[in-house]
């Protein structure tokens, strides 16, 4: 029996909330989306720090995140990451596909990875190249890691807004 496919609840430019715990919440905006099943999602992440995570979300800049990452979107589709809207004038040309890092512990070896603008699962190039630590790793990240490290990074700033 086939089954009708379902509009996915979020696009590029959507704003979601992460609720930690000690009731920080944090900011995600939906960067670029899938064209597969399952769904995964680059999305940057930023401190919430008034009690309307809409508002602040319209202010930011991608330069201040905190943290960009792929994950699966399980948590948008499902709720748990509830999406209270999308960025106004929506522009993705401002929220390019940044590099990740393909790292190799055994050989010692790094890898920097670009993928494509248009499909985030497309790898478009990838050379030896040393990568600093603030480069997130390539590959999908679950979101319970996500969840895990937001809440390291929220606790690092002492719950205080940069």
């Amino acid at each position: 029996m086939a089954t009708k496919k379902s509009k996915l609840s979020y696009d590029e430019g959507s704003i979601f909330t992460v609720k930690l715990r000690g009731d920080s919440i944090v900011i995600g905006i939906v960067s670029r989306k899938s064209h597969g099943s399952p769904g995964i999602v680059l999305s940057y992440f930023f401190l919430a720090a008034t009690t309307d995570p809409y508002h602040e979300a319209c202010q930011v800049e991608r330069s201040s995140a905190i943290l960009y990452i792929r994950v699966g979107d399980s948590q948008l589709i499902n709720g748990n990451w509830p999406i209270i809207g999308r960025l106004p004038n929506w522009n993705r040309r401002c929220w390019p596909v940044p590099d990740f890092c393909r790292r190799n512990p055994i050989l010692g070896t790094t890898y920097r990875v670009r993928l494509s603008d248009d499909n985030i699962e497309e790898v478009e190039s990838e050379e030896a190249a040393p990568c600093s630590s603030d480069i997130p790793s390539f590959g999908v990240a679950g979101h319970k890691y996500v969840e895990e490290v937001l809440q390291m990074l929220v606790e690092e700033r002492g719950n205080k807004i940069l």
